[in-house]
């Protein structure tokens, strides 16, 4: 075959040099037509070999890189001079041409004419005669198969099917290729941002068995023009799938309990099975489709059997290594007074091929469960005094199954039926002077002992069953608000400043505070609601007395004081005329969802600018940053920040889960400890101000619950950048952080607005108005969380007078809203006005 290349190879040189050889050869231009009338005639006497050139154009065109190597050349035309036996004269042309073909055009001239003199009819004739027979030598279906391989060999696109024979062993087939000889399975990995291919193994046919792989796997499947996998290889057929784990074969393990408040219900664990697909839960006679989130699957059965079940939805489930689902027993069982015993087992199902076929698998055993009437079991009962102004006392009731009312009684007379609730808790404020109304012998003050009685309602009659009774423990209620003791506790803030707290007392409408300094004149410092007065302005050295009563109906109590003598002398304020004041600000609007924070962002950067003693020249602002824009940004907003630099960061947007996560408009999340280890990169004191929404799992939670959760939430914030936390080696920082951060729920109630459209953080909107900024009108006002009137708004002042201002307005829109300072009591200045 090599020889057959070479020789057309060379034939397709000389025919080449022809044509501009005789030009070359003719003496004057009217000459040359001549010449080439006389070549294309010869042309024709060679019409055998031209076409047989033509069809090994590609062979040629494949060779020409060897042509131009002049050693391969003389080896080739070498070949084709002893397969043709052709005079020497060409013989020694080809050479010529072959080994020197940058010869100059005379060269050229030369050789071509020795070669049209010799190249005769019968050279010709014998030429075709013998190419002819050396093509009957070769066999065309080897020919035919090289020219389709580099047509079309390489390119294979083949429809994939898999299935499971067993929970290890995988097949895997696919649309054969006419051509191919074998196929070679290999699987994509993916490590370290590089991919390589592994070999799995090779089939005669198109169809191998694996070890069954698990989750996702990619695969490529070569066609090989030799069995077992040898010969060449073409473009690999490419899949990729998601292999569900076959651990669902196995009969699940469970756990099964009655519900401890739904007492007609059952509470089933089963440990979660890997790969299944879809649960079938048989309870006695019943049976449920449950989804692998412990879901049901809507279905008619289920309808028809489940009494109205309870289902609770575990997203985390699965991470937690169980699925816990609730259903209820079969419809037909419950007589509320009958204990008796339900069998529960449990199926799971799988996908065993990519078409999505489900199969089952082991069932698990059956469990026995006993049912037993909750509703009338004794429910645990506790209660206490609401008010020391009144006699009214808070009684909370905690109770199993599911009790239709509860009778009270106090002292052994019934007094009132009420709802029993839902859930297992309820809690009821008992008004004692309401039953005085009805019974002229009740005396609401004095020792007072509740029993409470469940009771359902019974429906085919109308009438009343009735569990144990539980007694609470005595209580006496009395009017002790005048003599109830106050417990003042005074502490000096910082150098100036005296702050005061004592114990609430319930039901009064407030408290009137005193200061006395030494034996002189008593000043009257005013009333307040909440049980703290800060920042009180005294004197270092001197002994001052304070005295706070509570007030009802304008009747004052007995009163406490407390005496303190102010010791701390005033810090020299560090020097920042040096200083670089830099402001990152993000705000992230959600529209429909969480409106305003766009507009904090705003108002934000007009405030800093107007603090003209500590002026905030370098701001960037960045409204809608997505999760890593939030991150990457501190580093261009900061840069070239220096140890006497002051660098704050703001960020309007939402937050979610109880370690805290700032969310991007991207709606992936920055943790806190992410957030600080950038800013940690940056030298200096940094301010870190957020104005957070607290949007996780809300749902079903008491008030007590999502408080708890959102001072978790505003705790982790400050956790995360509290100054106890000691910078490792190498890192930047070498300030200290200042932090100031709130968390609200409801998402947009509390976001408020200014009656056109405008929303705004409720955070935000009244630390600005404390530091001397009305966010509605976007205008300077009177730096009001300036206590001791120095013009500058220290961390304690902004916090305290921003705190008061907003837990005034959530309270009295009965919302939650948790702000929280770190470090306290810091005199570290933020902001400030010449």
């Amino acid at each position: 075959m090599k020889r057959l290349v070479a020789f057309f190879l060379t034939l397709a040189l000389l025919v080449s040099c022809v044509p501009a050889a005789l030009a070359a050869q003719a003496e004057t231009p009217e000459e040359a037509p001549a010449l080439l009338e006389a070549y294309e005639t010869t042309e024709e006497t060679t019409e055998a070999p031209t076409e047989a050139t033509e069809e090994t154009t590609i062979a040629t065109e494949a060779t020409e890189e060897a042509t131009e190597a002049p050693t391969n050349a003389t080896e080739a035309a070498t070949e084709a001079a002893e397969a043709t036996e052709t005079t020497e004269a060409p013989t020694e042309a080809t050479e010529e041409t072959t080994e020197a073909p940058t010869e100059t055009t005379e060269e050229t001239t030369a050789t071509t004419e020795e070669t049209t003199e010799a190249t005769t009819e019968e050279t010709t004739e014998a030429t075709t005669e013998e190419t002819l027979a050396l093509l009957e030598e070769e066999e065309p279906e080897e020919d035919q198969l090289v020219e389709k391989q580099t047509e079309d060999f390489w390119i294979y696109n083949a429809n994939v099917y898999w299935r499971y024979d067993s929970a290890s062993k995988l097949s895997i087939s696919w649309d054969a290729k006419e051509d191919a000889a074998s196929y070679a399975l290999y699987e994509l990995i993916y490590k370290n941002g590089r991919q390589t291919e592994k070999k799995i193994g090779t089939t005669n046919t198109a169809e191998i068995t694996i070890k069954a792989p698990k989750y996702w796997h990619d695969y490529l499947i070569y066609p090989c023009s030799a069995p077992n996998g040898k010969g060449e290889r073409g473009d690999a057929a490419s899949f990729g799938d998601w292999f569900p784990p076959q651990d669902w074969r196995k009969a699940p393990k469970l756990t099964v309990k009655q519900d401890t408040y739904w007492e007609n219900y059952v509470e089933v664990k089963c440990n979660y099975v890997p790969g299944a697909a879809e649960f079938l839960l048989k309870v006695d006679d019943a049976e449920y489709r449950i989804d692998d989130y412990g879901r049901f699957i809507d279905s008619d059965d289920n309808e028809d059997k489940a009494d109205l079940p309870k289902v609770e939805v575990k997203e985390t489930a699965q991470d937690k290594g169980y699925i816990s689902f609730w259903v209820g027993v079969p419809t037909g069982r419950d007589d509320r007074f009958t204990a008796y015993t339900s069998e529960v087992s449990c199926t799971a199902f799988g996908v065993t091929d990519s078409e999505g076929t489900m199969e089952s698998g082991t069932r698990s055993k059956v469990t026995k469960v006993k049912i037993t009437p909750l509703w009338n079991k004794a429910p645990k009962i506790s209660v206490k005094q609401t008010y020391a102004t009144e006699p009214t006392v808070t009684l909370r009731v905690n109770f199993n199954g599911e009790p239709d009312y509860f009778d009270i009684y106090d002292n052994g007379n019934y007094v009132e039926t009420v709802d029993a609730g839902w859930y297992g808790s309820s809690t009821y404020e008992l008004r004692l002077n309401s039953y005085a109304e009805d019974d002229p012998g009740y005396q609401p003050v004095g020792n007072h002992t509740f029993k409470v009685v469940p009771v359902i309602e019974l429906d085919e009659d109308g009438s009343f069953a009735y569990g144990k009774a539980s007694s609470s423990k005595k209580v006496k209620v009395k009017i002790s608000w005048k003599t109830d003791k106050i417990k003042v506790k005074a502490k000096e803030a910082e150098a100036g400043l005296v702050s005061l707290d004592w114990n609430d007392i319930p039901g009064v409408d407030g408290y009137q505070v005193w200061r006395q300094e030494g034996k002189g004149k008593i000043e009257d410092l005013g009333f307040v609601e909440n049980p703290f007065l800060d920042y009180i302005p005294v004197q270092r050295g001197i002994k001052y007395t304070f005295t706070v009563k509570a007030v009802f109906n304008g009747e004052f109590s007995n009163g406490s004081s407390v005496k303190i003598t102010p010791k701390k002398k005033p810090k020299a304020q560090p020097d920042y005329a040096d200083s670089t004041y830099r402001a990152l600000l993000i705000g992230n609007y959600y529209d429909g969802d969480l409106p305003g924070c766009d507009r904090d962002a705003n108002t934000m950067e007009n405030m800093l600018k107007s603090m003209t003693a500590t002026p905030y020249n370098a701001i960037t602002k960045i409204i809608d940053a997505d999760a890593d824009e939030i991150l990457s940004s501190i580093s261009r907003a900061f840069r070239g920040a220096k140890n006497s630099d002051v660098s704050l960061f703001y960020y309007s947007g939402h937050g979610a889960g109880k370690t805290g996560d700032l969310i991007g408009a991207d709606w992936y999340g920055v943790s806190f400890k992410r957030l600080r280890a950038e800013l940690d990169k940056i030298p200096g004191d940094k301010i870190v101000i957020l104005d957070s929404c607290y949007s996780g799992n809300a749902i079903n939670k008491s008030e007590a619950e999502e408080e708890t959760e959102m001072e978790a939430y505003v705790d982790a914030a400050v956790e995360a950048f509290s100054n106890s936390v000691t910078p490792k080696a190498g890192e930047l920082s070498k300030g200290r952080y200042y932090v100031i951060t709130a968390c609200r729920k409801n998402q947009t109630s509390l976001s408020v607005g200014d009656g056109q459209g405008n929303s705004f953080g409720l955070f935000t909107k009244y630390f600005e108005e404390a530091c001397g900024w009305d966010e509605v009108g976007d205008c300077s006002l009177d730096m009001i969380a300036d206590f001791n009137q120095d013009g500058m708004i220290a961390l304690n002042e902004a916090y305290r007078k921003t705190s008061a201002l907003v837990s005034a307005w959530a309270d009295g829109d009965s919302k939650i809203q948790v702000t929280r300072v770190n470090p306290e009591y810091s005199s570290f200045i933020l902001f400030g006005r010449k």
